[in-house]
C-alpha cells in the first residue's frame, strides 16, 4: 500500500503541469445608455428595468441579468465569465428592457441581430446605447489567451 501511495504522489509531482489549473475569469462591464429612450418617454427608470441576456454562463437567453442604475440614464451590468465560457467563440448577447407591464417574454428585445464580442483576458467595457448599431468584432491576437 505504501508503494502505491508513493507511486501516486510521484505521478502527481511528475505530471503537475498537466493537472487542470483553476479557470481564468474574464470580466466584462456592459454600460447601457438609455438616455434617448428616457427622453422619448419609452423607458421609465422608476418602473422599468434594463439588462442583458446572452449565450454564455452566467448569462442566459431565458432570464434578464438586470443592470444597476448609474444615475444619469445609464445602467451597468458587470459579468464574470469563466475562461471556458466562450470556447473560443465570440459571445452573443442582447440588451433587453423588462417593462413593469410586459407579460410577453418576447417583448423588449433590442432591435436586429445579436451583438457579439470576443472575451479578452483583461477587464473590458462595452458601452453603447440600446439598439445602437453593431461595433466591429475585434479578436485578441495574443495566442496565449486565444
Amino acid at each position: 500500500m505504501r508503494q502505491f501511495i508513493a507511486l501516486f504522489f510521484n505521478i502527481i509531482i511528475l505530471c503537475g503541469n498537466t493537472v487542470a489549473a483553476p479557470l481564468e475569469s474574464r470580466a466584462v462591464r456592459f454600460e447601457i445608455d438609455m438616455r434617448a429612450e428616457i427622453a422619448a418617454k419609452k423607458f421609465d427608470p422608476l418602473r422599468d428595468k434594463v439588462g442583458m441576456r446572452g449565450a454564455a454562463l452566467p448569462l442566459s437567453w431565458d432570464v434578464t441579468t438586470v443592470g444597476q442604475a448609474l444615475g444619469d440614464g445609464r445602467f451597468a451590468v458587470e459579468v464574470q465569465f469563466d475562461r471556458s465560457s466562450d470556447a473560443g467563440q465570440p459571445l452573443q448577447y442582447k440588451f433587453k428592457v423588462d417593462k413593469a407591464n410586459n407579460a410577453a417574454r418576447t417583448a423588449g428585445w433590442e432591435e436586429g441581430r445579436n451583438h457579439t464580442i470576443s472575451l479578452q483576458p483583461a477587464t473590458q467595457t462595452v458601452a453603447r446605447a440600446i439598439d445602437a448599431p453593431h461595433a466591429p468584432l475585434r479578436r485578441c491576437l495574443n495566442t496565449q489567451y486565444g
